[in-house]
């Protein structure tokens, strides 16, 4: 077996029969091994039904496990228990893809939360991958599609089968005392509720409950919301919202978990239009492995593999006010505040306002500590500021703070957080700054950050490129002008052709990277401030390479560094779809000369012969996002000098571009080392007119005029291939850079100077 081999640590359970069963029926999967220290030694047919396999149980040392041969990992245990196993792999380098099962890393932002209905844009290439809960994922599923237009807390109530209790003893899996009865999970402190509210970004109130069946679960997410929904509108935000996932399914009728039960989808129904609405859903609790549902402890439900996703359709019961949005920062007496008008000017600011929140807290440290440095603070008062703005980006990161309509921005959630905690000291963390310069520099940050990362990519797919084409020099493909077949080439040539194209975009990267390497802070609205800010210690603080000085182009170049930004990305996706159109034509029946990774590729609904190359043709797709980003905002900037309140809409131009191309570009590594080439189909490919250059040349090196050599050429027919071949061909291909002297040391130089 060949597939993509996985070990399954902690399988004791419901969870880790599920696992077993479905890695081991998956054409992709081969079981690497399976741990269980009360089972070891024992066969895992003894335990499981339907496996078939004569792999054992197996109880090997923590630190061992990096050693097993295994491509990916799955951690099926408690909660508390993975941090010690992923710190073995962490040690020992190894290039392993980790899912954890339980709570323990979906709070750490340096794992991928798979949650793909709702997070793929975030999927960057992460090797480190948190599973969603049972129960957070139903929720988020019911409630995203209405998230802009909530008011006040969600109240969720749930009811779950008792195999989420796991299997050690204790009265959520006693079936004689669940019968006939409802029990619940906890009263407190259950994680699938800051869950959801860290990834939603608005607070939820859960109150979760186990029933007497083994498995399925369902949810009921009651809303209230900013604004009247009729049913049409709630229902066709459902639809959008999920149309073409596989795993969700809305329908109007209410959904009987004893139906549904053991199916890979999710089921959701709808009710009546208003101000309040519930979304009710049931969940099954099969489907892909990678998605599996492990034990949580005890505050945590954990029924089975995978549930039925839940997007419901809501229903109204009257009227209720919610959360107001706290007090305005630019609101002066006597002037009222229409609430319509208001969520027009707010739109989704605080929503984006998720993506740039930790880079807004770190400036507003480093201008305290400017602040107090010029006097305006005392050192008390910075040390107080300092330890909230530290609280409050962990509790952002933990779930425990959420950004959400209670706030106009990201910007009053900070000062209000701090006047909050420290009275008069969090007043003053606005002096000498406007939200414009505030916007200014989180976002700036954050594009250090995503220039960065391109530059990484772009240097990670010109290393596969270049490896793949000194393995490869001298293997012959057909070479295309038109889409017709023109001259011999070689797979040296067009891999070294990708490689140069991504040291390119490296090099682009990282030279727009210094182009917006600068600070803003300090420049206020634009005009700067009657105070000697120093500016100099931000800009150190905040790891920039220099001071922007001027406040006015501190204004001008909003939206031109954003531009800048998403056409470096865009130079790279650019390349990616001209690959992605290769590999679509080369992988396709009519050529055949690649066979694509098997992950890559998916079926059809309806015909079963087909599977389709739908990765390559989404990263094929990708550009026209960054390109719709990149022209939001140039139209954006059709404005005179100063700041314009249009600019807002930048935000949400680079969050979504950089979000679906950088997720694009993480693929293509991998893709790129894992394909392979047909050598019987690209030497078939190779006729005897594709050899006509050559003779046309070597007349002409002979002292025949070329273009009469070319005529003569053109007319020899097959006799121009006569006592060739493709090697011999290549072999004479000696200008620089052809395939007799491909320079890929001189690539390798240009790529190591990037680092």
């Amino acid at each position: 077996m060949s597939g993509l081999r996985v070990g399954l640590v902690g399988a004791r359970g419901h969870v880790g029969g599920e696992l077993i069963r479905l890695l081991a029926g998956h054409p992709r999967f081969e079981l690497a091994y399976v741990t269980s220290r009360e089972r070891e030694g024992q066969p895992l047919a003894a335990h499981i039904a339907g496996y078939a396999g004569d792999l054992h149980y197996s109880s090997p040392a923590y630190e061992e496990l990096p050693e097993l041969g295994a491509d990916a990992v799955v951690l099926a245990l408690p909660n508390g228990k993975a941090g010690h196993i992923v710190q073995q792999f962490d040690d020992a380098a190894a290039d392993v893809v980790l899912l954890d099962l339980s709570a323990d890393f979906r709070f750490d932002p340096s794992w991928y939360y798979g949650l793909p209905e709702l997070t793929r844009a975030q999927y960057v290439g992460q090797r480190r991958i948190s599973n969603p809960g049972c129960y957070a994922t139903a929720m988020q599923l019911a409630i995203a599609p209405m998230a802009n237009a909530l008011e006040g807390p969600v109240q969720c109530f749930g009811v779950s089968g008792w195999s989420g209790a796991g299997t050690t003893p204790c009265d959520r899996n006693n079936i004689e005392l669940l019968h006939d009865n409802l029990m619940p999970y906890a009263l407190a402190g259950h994680v699938h509720e800051r869950e959801v509210a860290r990834q939603l970004g608005h607070p939820i109130e859960f109150m979760p409950h186990v029933a007497a069946h083994f498995r399925g679960l369902t949810i009921t997410a009651n809303m209230h919301l900013s604004i009247p929904f009729d049913l049409e509108e709630v229902l066709a935000r459902y639809h959008h919202r999920y149309a073409g996932e596989p795993l969700v399914r809305v329908q109007d009728a209410a959904p009987w978990v004893s139906r549904i039960a053991g199916s890979p989808s999710r089921r959701a129904r709808r009710l009546h239009p208003g101000r309040r609405w519930q979304a009710t859903g049931a969940g099954g609790d099969r489907g892909q492995p990678a998605q599996g549902r492990g034990h949580a402890g005890a505050a945590e439900s954990q029924p089975g593999v995978r549930f039925r996703r839940t997007g419901g359709h809501p229903v109204a019961r009257g009227r209720r006010g919610g959360a107001r949005m706290s007090n305005l920062l630019w609101q002066k007496p006597g002037v009222a505040v229409d609430a319509g008008i208001q969520a027009f000017l707010a739109g989704d600011d605080v929503l984006l306002d998720r993506d740039f929140f930790l880079h807004d807290i770190a400036a507003s440290a480093a201008h305290a500590e400017g602040l107090q440095r010029i006097g305006i603070l005392s050192a008390d008062e910075l040390d107080g500021l300092k330890r909230e703005l530290a609280t409050l980006a962990d509790d952002f990161r933990s779930g425990g703070f959420v950004l959400d309509a209670r706030f106009e921005d990201g910007h009053s959630a900070i000062e209000a957080r701090l006047t909050e905690r420290l009275g008069d000291a969090g007043r003053k963390i606005h002096t000498g700054r406007s939200r414009n310069d505030q916007v200014l520099v989180a976002t700036r940050l954050w594009l250090k950050d995503r220039l960065a990362q391109l530059a990484l990519l772009s240097r990670e797919i010109a290393r596969v490129a270049l490896d793949r084409a000194g393995a490869e020099r001298d293997l012959p493909i057909p070479g295309y002008t038109h889409i017709q077949r023109a001259v011999v080439s070689s797979a040296g040539m067009w891999w070294a052709g990708w490689a140069e194209a991504f040291i390119d975009d490296a090099v682009r990267a990282a030279d727009t990277l210094a182009l917006v390497d600068c600070n803003p802070l300090g420049t206020a609205a634009g005009y700067g401030v009657n105070l000697a800010l120093d500016r100099e210690h931000t800009t150190e603080a905040l790891g920039f390479a220099r001071m922007q000085v001027s406040p006015v182009y501190a204004q001008l170049s909003r939206g031109k560094f954003e531009l800048a930004a998403l056409e470096a990305l865009g130079s790279a996706t650019l390349d990616l779809r001209r690959l992605a159109w290769d590999l679509s034509l080369f992988s396709s029946a009519e050529f055949g000369f690649v066979a694509l990774p098997a992950q890559y590729t998916t079926g059809s609904s309806i015909m079963p012969n087909k599977r389709n190359p739908d990765v390559i043709e989404l990263m094929r797709a990708t550009h026209a996002s960054v390109a719709a980003a990149r022209t939001e905002i140039e139209q954006l900037l059709s404005l005179p000098s100063g700041y314009q309140r249009d600019l807002q809409a930048s935000k949400g131009a680079i969050v979504h571009g950089f979000g679906r191309g950088l997720a694009a570009l993480a693929l293509l590594p991998d893709l790129l080392a894992n394909i392979g080439w047909r050598e019987d189909r690209l030497r078939a490919a190779i006729d005897a007119g594709m050899y006509a250059t050559d003779v046309a040349v070597e007349a002409a090196i002979a002292g025949v005029p070329f273009r009469e050599a070319y005529k003569a050429a053109a007319v020899s027919g097959d006799s121009a291939g006569q006592g060739r071949t493709p090697e011999g061909s290549l072999a004479a291909r000696t200008s620089p850079g052809a395939a007799a002297d491909l320079r890929l040391d001189a690539l390798h130089a240009r790529l190591a100077a990037l680092g």
